[in-house]
């Protein structure tokens, strides 16, 4: 595992522009962050991405999570697979929702896919979870496949061509990762923030960590 994201550290600093040794690449090491300043500016950009990214759990849920994911990711793949932020959601109930954002390991061809599935979220966003946890079924999905799996869905397939061929949502990827580091400092995949909504205060969990980790960290935010 340490091998396998070593194996990726060089790519990822190449690719996303992270210096400095330690970059976090596909990890299971635990990080913990608070907000203080700048509050008002980060409630803003978690506002905005609740309103234009498919929520799971209740809208109006004092906790977020913000899942920064990759397709081509294999420990994302695990995360997904095992149900783990459904999980947390179902542990609490009204109280945590998530939405999924791309971080991009795996270079153009997992940010040719990302791109994908903000088309999908344009075309048919009532299906958008559907398809990225059908999509990570099908793991290492490619892009025929997760065309297939956006149109079984509902998801018009002359228009989602049209959208993925235009590279309608590439920046757009990379803006994601982009504040995701710069905000919360995500660099590694799954990279998940939890943010409380009332205080301001977030916990970083990067890895696929188990259910007790998130469970641990929201019950820490709530008692700070």
């Amino acid at each position: 595992y340490i091998s396998y994201a070593k194996d990726n550290a060089d790519q990822a600093e190449s690719y996303f522009g992270l210096s400095g040794e330690g970059a976090d690449v596909e990890s299971n090491e635990s990080d913990e962050a608070s907000v203080n300043a700048g509050w008002d500016d980060i409630k803003t950009v978690v506002e905005n991405m609740l309103a234009s990214t498919p929520i799971r759990g209740d809208a109006n849920a004092r906790f977020t999570i913000v899942e920064y994911t990759e397709l081509l990711c294999p420990f994302c793949q695990r995360h997904s697979s095992e149900g783990t932020i459904n999980a947390v959601i179902e542990k609490f109930p009204g109280e945590v929702n998530s939405i999924s954002k791309h971080f991009i390991i795996h270079g153009e061809e997992a940010q040719k896919l990302a791109s994908a599935m903000e088309c999908v979220n344009e075309l048919n966003s009532s299906a958008y979870n559907e398809v990225f946890e059908k999509a990570f079924e099908a793991y290492p999905v490619d892009m025929d496949t997760l065309i297939s799996i956006a149109t079984a869905a509902g998801t018009d397939e002359a228009a989602l061509k049209s959208c993925v061929d235009e590279g309608r949502y590439m920046q757009a990827v990379t803006d994601m990762m982009n504040q995701g580091n710069e905000l919360f400092g995500v660099n590694g995949t799954p990279g998940n923030v939890i943010i409380d909504r009332e205080t301001g205060n977030y916990k970083l969990i990067s890895g696929a960590y188990p259910v007790d980790e998130f469970v641990n960290a929201i019950n820490e935010l709530k008692n700070a």
